[in-house]
């Protein structure tokens, strides 16, 4: 329960976004406490578990790598079902360097600096996010649109980075 969590599962969801038990458990909880409101979790997986309803869990150090994506949902009884709030997703590089006093984003701000001769905003000003339903946006920028940005002399235009803003 969320007052004593002592049940890890390891799942996954497919297109249909229905949680289903992993046929592997392939995680082992470590220790779980509930501290100020934080329900606080370790466990411990294999990088490769062999198991094709799991991710391998790459090295994810280098900035010009995604970092690892991780969901979690929790609930008030041992049957899975639907979460409702009770549900987080995030990213997380698992192999970061914990001695850089800079954060991601400011690292790679400074090599993309060093490293480009120039940079262009993708940006919609006019795109609503509705606050209930999950909406898609898609944006693109023609090959000539982009050597237009850059003053019109360039025939190769590589994109090593990107920040959202």
């Amino acid at each position: 329960t969320t007052a004593n969590p002592t049940v890890l599962v390891d799942g996954y969801i497919l297109d249909d976004r229905q949680v289903r038990v992993d046929t592997s458990q392939d995680w082992t909880l470590i220790s779980s406490v509930v501290e100020d409101g934080w329900i606080i979790v370790e466990a411990t997986r294999k990088l490769d578990t062999g198991d094709t309803q799991d991710n391998t869990l790459k090295n994810d150090k280098e900035l010009w790598g995604a970092p690892s994506r991780i969901i979690a949902a929790w609930g008030d009884t041992e049957s899975m079902s639907y979460h409702g709030d009770n549900r987080s997703s995030s990213s997380v590089r698992l192999f970061a360097d914990p001695s850089s006093s800079s954060s991601e984003s400011e690292a790679l701000l400074d090599m993309l600096e060093k490293h480009s001769d120039g940079y262009f905003d993708v940006v919609n000003d006019a795109f609503e996010i509705p606050a209930q339903e999950t909406k898609y946006k898609y944006l693109c920028e023609s090959y000539d649109e982009l050597k237009e940005q850059f003053g019109g002399d360039k025939t190769d235009i590589t994109m090593i980075g990107a920040t959202p803003i």
